[in-house]
């Protein structure tokens, strides 16, 4: 995706996630291969890795402005039966 396509914020947050997601991945890897770095180190990975996918996350949720959706308000509108069954 090239850089002016998207808004800054949604390319920082993808960044964030991607490197959150890597350090996860790694640790996970290095689990699997018996070699995990000191508890210390890999305890502190693991949960700023989680923090920072769980910020990227409530950033994404975070809304301050109505869609153009939300606005007119509630309209149903009736079905039409086309035949028995449908």
């Amino acid at each position: 995706m090239p850089y002016g396509f998207a808004p800054r914020s949604l390319v920082r947050d993808a960044r964030s996630q991607n490197q959150a997601s890597g350090l996860i991945g790694s640790l996970l890897c290095s689990g699997l291969n018996r070699d995990l770095p000191r508890p210390v180190v890999a305890r502190s990975a693991f949960a700023g890795g989680l923090a920072m996918i769980a910020v990227v996350a409530a950033n994404g949720l975070m809304t301050t402005d109505p869609r153009a959706w939300q606005g007119g308000g509630l309209r149903v509108s009736q079905l039409e039966r086309v035949r028995k069954g449908v």
